[in-house]
Formats: C-alpha cells, sequence, structure tokens
C-alpha cells in the first residue's frame, strides 16, 4: 500500500508525526493567554526608560514570559525600552497552499493562508497583546493628555 503523506511547510515534526510547536510559537501563545485586567499594577508613575525596563523584565519573568528581549539603547536620541517577540519563521513559510514561492513578494500579493502571513498575524497580536498587558501594569506610561506631543510620548517600541 502506497500512502502519500502531505507536511505543511515551515513545521517540525515529531517521531509520530505530529506538528511541534516551536519555542518563538510558545512564547507567543503564553502573551496571548494572559488576560491585560489580571495583570497587577507595579507602578502607576512616569518612569525613565532605564528605570523602566528592569521593571518590565520581572514582570516578563514573574507572568512566565520566556524569550523576549527587553532592551534600552544607548544611543543619541534614543526615547523607548525596546522589546522584541521572537518570530517563529521556517524554511518553507513562504511556499503557499498553491505551491508557489511568494518570498519576493509583498504580504498584499500572498493568499490570506500563506504560512508566513499566518505567523506574521499572530506575532501582530502576541505584541498588542504585550502592549496592552506593559500599559496595565504601568499605568502612568499611558498618558495621553497633551495633544501635542503624544505622538512622541511613548515608552515601548516593539521590533
Amino acid at each position: 500500500m502506497n500512502t502519500q503523506v502531505r507536511l505543511i511547510p515551515g513545521v517540525a515534526y515529531n517521531s509520530i508525526s505530529l506538528p511541534v510547536i516551536s519555542p518563538a510559537e510558545a512564547v507567543q501563545d503564553k502573551i496571548l493567554s494572559i488576560d491585560p485586567a489580571t495583570v497587577p499594577v507595579k507602578s502607576t508613575e512616569r518612569l525613565y526608560r532605564k528605570q523602566l525596563a528592569p521593571l518590565v523584565r520581572a514582570l516578563l519573568k514573574e507572568l512566565g514570559i520566556k524569550g523576549a528581549s527587553v532592551t534600552t539603547p544607548n544611543y543619541s536620541m534614543a526615547q523607548s525600552v525596546k522589546i522584541r517577540i521572537p518570530e517563529p519563521t521556517g524554511p518553507g513559510d513562504y511556499i503557499g497552499p498553491d505551491g508557489k514561492d511568494y518570498q519576493n513578494c509583498s504580504f498584499s500579493e500572498m493568499p490570506d493562508d500563506a504560512p508566513i502571513k499566518i505567523r506574521n498575524r499572530k506575532n501582530r497580536a502576541a505584541q498588542d497583546r504585550l502592549e496592552a498587558i506593559l500599559l496595565a501594569a504601568f499605568p502612568g506610561c499611558n498618558d495621553r493628555s497633551d495633544y501635542q506631543t503624544d505622538c512622541f510620548d511613548y515608552l515601548f517600541s516593539f521590533c
């Protein structure tokens, strides 16, 4: 009997052919499982970024989020705490369900069910949820009272 198995591009499989969740996807799943309403308030003051970064690291550790990077850049005019969530990518992510290679295409040209597009949406949702978690823990960082300077008034940058 000749059976064919179609593997999903970019997905790792274990010995019994079940998809394995990558560490980056585990970080995203953990972030998406946290309700911002349940996050305790850590500080109501508006802190400088060098003071805020260790508190953010401690909060992520307390919430069990491992793998996110929290840095405070030292370059001139740096004004935010940079937070990076690992983004899972695999060798077959740009291969669409139709078998076409979309590596040199824009996202608007890719089909909605292309693996890289699905992973990008999930990563963006995790970044948005993490921002909501951080603003719940540090409400003083969400001051939008001065409409003239609010466009420059941010403390968290996601990359």
